[in-house]
This record gives structure tokens, sequence and C-alpha cells, in this order.
């Protein structure tokens, strides 16, 4: 794109038969991209620093490129769980408080589960599934060629914001010190996000090694830096996407606090059903709390969801003929024979 001058749009280059122009500034290259770009990314931007409290400066230090080849080489589902996870739209505890629903971390019992948690509960299985996550992207690291002070740093990093105990790497480079001081101003866990700053391409682009050539005159396969920045990316989304699964293997199964809580909660409801029958169902649905609370307790979660839906209906329904009946109801006065005083 030719930057516009001062006195307005740039001069035509001499025969040229068709012009793009953004604003005041000359497309010459990659229209799709910039098309693309003056459509989506000034609300996105907006969005984001009302989102995230960042400023220009820190949305503009974000690997914008690497992001975008990371997310085409993801599934539809992946790349929109991946999206949630980004923006801080997943369905985890802190979410649903916000439409009064339990927020407890079904995996240890916390209070309320945030995002950042995912990473550092302390669920026996979410921390193994945490380190194993943590050696997988190292072995991935080192096998596609990343020189090792650059993952090295970044593993440590990581390691550091998840709270994990680690040896640190006590060899890390000029460039990767800068790189993870540039990464810590956009926020504790960015990182984790996949909003990695732009100083990692230009790390990974500082410690590249050119691929040789081969003695018949073949090249060596080698990734270049930026390729090296989208895995990246990649892995770090990899290691949510492990960490997501066990979170939800673990609420759907039997040990799990939140299920636990639930159907303590359930239990709640019968019984103030069953003490308060007469204030809240009318007289013919009275046998329907007739259930002794001890078998009620060993009931599975699913019937006896199906019980206090139907209680829910039959208390609604009584409502409202209370509410009718008040309305119709007439004064006792009205039913006093007039005496004639004569």
């Amino acid at each position: 794109m030719r930057a516009s001058t001062v006195s307005g749009r740039t001069e035509a280059e001499p025969g040229t038969g068709a012009m793009l122009y953004l604003g005041d500034d000359m497309v010459t290259s990659h229209m799709a991209e910039q098309i693309q770009y003056a459509g989506q990314a000034p609300k996105m931007f907006e969005y984001i620093r009302e989102r995230f409290e960042w400023t220009d400066h820190q949305c503009c230090s974000v690997n914008w490129k690497g992001i975008g080849a990371a997310k085409k080489r993801l599934t539809r589902p992946v790349s929109n769980r991946t999206t949630q996870m980004m923006y801080g739209w997943l369905n985890v505890g802190h979410q649903k408080i916000k439409f009064d629903q339990d927020g407890t971390c079904p995996c240890c019992g916390q209070h309320e589960e945030d995002q950042l948690h995912l990473y550092r509960c302390e669920n026996v299985l979410m921390r193994e599934t945490l380190r194993q996550g943590i050696q997988d992207m190292e072995r991935t690291l080192y096998k596609v060629g990343m020189a090792s002070p650059v993952y090295l740093g970044f593993i440590d990093a990581i390691c550091k914001i998840v709270q994990l105990p680690r040896k640190p790497y006590a060899l890390h480079c000029s460039h990767t010190l800068r790189a993870i001081e540039r990464q810590e101003s956009l926020g504790s866990d960015a990182l984790l996000r996949g909003f990695h700053h732009v100083e990692w391409a230009y790390t990974l682009q500082s410690t590249w090694i050119p691929p040789r050539r081969y003695d018949d005159g073949t090249m060596e396969k080698k990734r270049d830096p930026f390729e090296l920045s989208t895995v990246l990316i990649g892995e770090t989304w990899k290691l949510f996407e492990g960490q997501w699964k066990m979170r939800n293997t673990i609420l759907h199964s039997p040990d799990s606090f939140l299920l636990a809580s639930e159907m303590t909660q359930l239990d709640r409801r019968f019984v103030e059903y069953k003490r308060n029958k007469t204030q809240l169902l009318a007289y013919q649905d009275h046998y329907l709390t007739d259930i002794p609370e001890r078998e009620f307790v060993k009931w599975e979660r699913d019937k006896k969801k199906k019980l206090l839906r139907l209680l829910e209906t039959c208390k609604a329904a009584f409502t409202r003929e209370c509410e009718a009946r008040i309305d119709r109801q007439s004064l006792i006065t009205t039913f006093f024979r007039r005496i004639d005083p004569t």
C-alpha cells in the first residue's frame, strides 16, 4: 500500500487502467487482505481496546498475521472454541455467575472458576494434563527447528503464568528476554490466549539459521521465522484444548464438585416444596411431595430435575389461580340484605 501525500491521494502510475483507494491510500498489492482489514479491523480494535483496556500501541503490537495463519489450520468447531477462549467467552464459572448459576470449579471446588483457573486448578488430573501438554509443546518446538533459547524461554514464561514448578532455563539470549518483557506489557494471560507480541517473531528472525544447500543442489527443508511464530501460537492453543477437554471430562464424571453442588441444591428445593406445600401447591398436587427425603436423595439428577420441573409448573398454576381468586372476590357487604328503615 502506498501512503498518501500531504495534498491527498497519490498520483496514478502511467498506463494504469484501474486503481483501488482505501481512504487516501492507494492499494498496490494484497488487495483482498487490505479490503478485509479496512472493513473489519477498526471495529475489532475498538472492541479489543474496551475488552482488555489496551492502548492503540498494544493492539498493534500483537502478531495478528500469525494468529490468522494459525486459525486457518483449525477445524471450524475448534476455531470457534479458540475464539471464545481468546476473548473470554467460554462457559466457565465466571460466566455462569452472571446468569445466577453455580460458578464452582467442577474439578477442585473453588468458589469461582475463570479461564486462568483452567491452568492453575490444583486437581491432580488437571495438573498432570498441564505437565504433559507442556512436555508435548517442548518436544514439538524442538522438532520444528526452533532455537532452544527461544522456545525454552517461551515455556518458562508459560510455566510462570500457570504457576507450574519448573527449573528455569539459565541461558536466555537478549532477544528472548526482550520478547518476554514486551509480552508482559499485554497482560498476565495474553500469552495463554494466543495474543503473542510481535517481538517473538523478531526474536525468531534474529535466531533463525538459513537452510543449508546439500551437495546435490537440494535445499534443507526448514520453516521460516513467520511459520515458527505461527507454531508458537498453535501450540499455546493446543495446551488450552487439553485443559478444556480434561475439565469437561471431570465435569461430567460422578466425582465432579459442580455435580455434588447441584445435587445438594436439588435436594434443598425439594425439601422446600415438601415443608411448604400448603403455601406453594394446590391441595390436589400435595401428593407429589409425599416422597421421603431419604429416598429423594438417592435419585439420579435427571429424575430429580423432572420432578422439580413438574412442581414448578404446579406452583405457577396455583399462583395464577390464587391471583384470579383474589381479583374475583366480592366484598361481604354485597351479600347484605337492604333494610327498609320505614
